[in-house]
C-alpha cells in the first residue's frame, strides 16, 4: 500500500502544506516533491514510491549522509534507526506535535 493523498489529511501534512486538491489521489512522494522543488529548484529530490521494508531498507537508504526520519509508527521508526546504525549515518527524528510544532533532534550513527 502505498501513501496517496486524501482531501481529510491535506491539513495535517507538514511540508507547509504541499498538498493541494490537484493532488487527490495522487501519490505524496510527487506532491512532496513538487513542494520542495517549488521552495528550492536546486534541491535534488530522490523519490521512492514504495513502503520501507527490511528487504529494501538498505538498498533506498545507503549513500546517504544522515536518515531523516518523520514516520508515523513504531515498525517503520525501529527499522529505520536498525538500517541507519548499521549503515552508520546518523539520524533526525522529525515530526509535528500540532500544525505550529516541528521538532528534530540529531542523534549519532552510533546512538540507539
Amino acid at each position: 500500500m502505498r501513501a496517496e493523498t486524501y482531501a481529510r489529511e491535506m491539513e495535517l501534512e507538514v511540508l507547509g502544506f504541499y498538498h493541494s486538491t490537484r493532488d487527490i489521489d495522487r501519490p505524496k512522494v510527487f506532491s512532496a516533491k513538487d513542494r520542495v522543488k517549488g521552495l528550492n529548484p536546486n534541491v535534488g529530490v530522490e523519490l521512492y514510491n514504495t513502503r520501507l521494508t527490511s528487504e529494501n531498507a538498505f538498498d533506498i537508504m545507503k549513500g546517504y549522509d544522515v536518515a531523516a526520519d518523520g514516520s508515523d509508527n513504531y515498525q517503520t521508526r525501529y527499522l529505520v534507526n536498525d538500517a541507519r546504525v548499521l549503515l552508520g549515518i546518523p539520524n533526525a527524528y522529525v515530526g509535528s506535535v500540532s500544525l505550529e510544532d516541528v521538532r528534530a533532534d540529531f542523534l549519532g550513527a552510533s546512538d540507539f
